[in-house]
């Protein structure tokens, strides 16, 4: 009697561990996939050890002394709701930026589907509805550019940096 207990309570702790492990691994692909759905934006946080990003006038590149000290995210790319106008992005302004910033961004034909109001240092937007809602697909060759505006005078950008990005709708 006391054999038939032993192999009835081994059996059962055997097809608990089972149940176990098959519940974990269910978890575990429903929190990667929702990890990877709700993520709107490909962000890299600040990196203040990086060189400069290229920002440059209309006459050529401004110097590395008046740009380093301009921080922006590094964002390559943007995942957008398809067929809607509404969405979920953000743009920060980091607290310690020296200038105000407007945010446009462009497909790659030059049409502007969105522009920004002024970003002050410290500030966000979150959230932009885009001027024309876009179809399903990849859209390359996008380009995000940031104008820097003196806090004084916010009638013309001292400076300006172009990030090409890509926009996948669905």
């Amino acid at each position: 009697m006391e054999g038939n207990i032993t192999r009835h309570f081994l059996r059962n702790r055997h097809f608990a561990a089972i149940v176990c492990i098959i519940a974990l691994l269910i978890l575990l692909i429903f929190l990667h996939k929702c990890d990877r759905c709700s993520e709107p934006v490909h962000r890299q946080p600040i990196d203040r050890n990086l060189p400069a990003i290229e920002f440059y006038d209309g006459d050529g590149y401004v110097p590395q002394a008046v740009s380093s000290n301009i921080q922006i995210s590094a964002v390559t790319g943007f995942n957008f709701k398809s067929g809607e106008t509404h969405q979920d992005v953000s743009f920060v302004n980091d607290v310690d930026n020296p200038c105000v910033f407007k945010v446009r961004l462009f497909l790659s034909d030059g049409t502007e589907i969105y522009q920004s109001d002024f970003i002050q240092p410290g500030k966000s937007i979150n959230g932009i509805d885009i001027s024309t809602p876009l179809k399903d697909g990849l859209y390359t060759n996008a380009l995000l550019v940031y104008e820097c505006y003196t806090m004084d005078d916010m009638t013309m950008p001292f400076t300006r940096c172009e990030l090409p990005v890509e926009i996948k709708c669905n």
